[in-house]
């Protein structure tokens, strides 16, 4: 048997390769090292409204970081602050439906969580200045909590590693935080929902 596929969903930016400008699917190549480095085969998702057949083979899918989540997926209007990419929430809502209809595996990572929130009914904060009282983004490594069972990185012995700005209020129906960064806010969801 081989390595696990293991999907990632790829951001929606504006990239220049020589001197052109254009929007561009791109991915931090740590993602792709840390599927690596777990025994898995990446493999890269676009943001291009892809259906469920985007998800035959795969063994499973990391919704990665990235722009902020739509807050009217939520029925909020946006913050002053708040950036989204419409592209990449449509065709990563659609892709994350098909995956829980086809029982695969999901894991969110920042804007993935947040986005698995929303599909179970969560809400966002957008601005966590407003909610922690602090600017900016807290860099630390040191051993996360976990609220549910151990993952594969407990059992390594990792700690939690985020830097980020807006935690979900609710997780949503179905969906566990599993790390807590520094500063106590969610680090990382794993859904346990299907259908």
């Amino acid at each position: 048997m081989g390595r696990p596929l293991i999907g990632l969903t790829t951001y929606a930016e504006d990239a220049r390769f020589g001197a052109n400008d254009t929007l561009s699917a791109v991915l931090p190549l740590s993602y792709v090292q840390a599927v690596h480095e777990s025994g898995g085969r990446a493999v890269l998702i676009t943001p291009d409204a892809p259906g469920a057949d985007v998800l035959d083979g795969l063994d499973g899918v990391v919704f990665t970081g990235g722009s902020d989540v739509d807050p009217a997926l939520y029925g909020e209007p946006p913050h002053p602050t708040t950036k989204f990419r419409p592209l990449r929430d449509t065709a990563e809502m659609l892709l994350l439906r098909a995956a829980v209809a086809a029982d695969v595996p999901l894991l969110g990572i920042c804007r993935g969580m947040q986005l698995m929130a929303v599909a179970y009914g969560g809400r966002l904060h957008q601005h966590l200045p407003d909610v922690l009282g602090h600017e900016g983004t807290a860099r630390c490594r040191r051993p996360g909590r976990a609220t549910a069972g151990p993952t594969r990185a407990d059992r390594r012995g990792r700690g939690a590693r985020r830097a980020g700005r807006a935690p979900e209020t609710g997780a949503g129906r179905g969906s566990v935080t599993t790390r807590c960064a520094c500063d106590r806010t969610p680090g990382r969801t794993r859904s346990s929902a299907t259908r």
